[in-house]
């Protein structure tokens, strides 16, 4: 959980420097997640299996069933 502190110590409100450090920071941090998630679900659809997982979801993205060829 990131926690952060928006006003300084006077109670006042936060300079620009520190929100740009503050705005880098989540965009990287959202960058890095993003990237994760992206080889997690990369690597799972390489993974070595039947292929019928990776059939079906041709067929959702097709709108058609993998068994109905006529």
């Amino acid at each position: 959980m990131l926690c952060f502190h928006f006003c300084d110590k006077n109670g006042g409100e936060p300079d620009d420097a520190e929100l740009v450090r503050l705005s880098k920071r989540l965009v990287e941090n959202a960058v890095l997640k993003a990237v994760q998630q992206y080889l997690e679900e990369t690597q799972n659809k390489n993974k070595p299996g039947d292929g019928s997982s990776v059939k079906a979801e041709e067929a959702d993205r097709n709108g058609t069933d993998s068994d109905d060829r006529k």
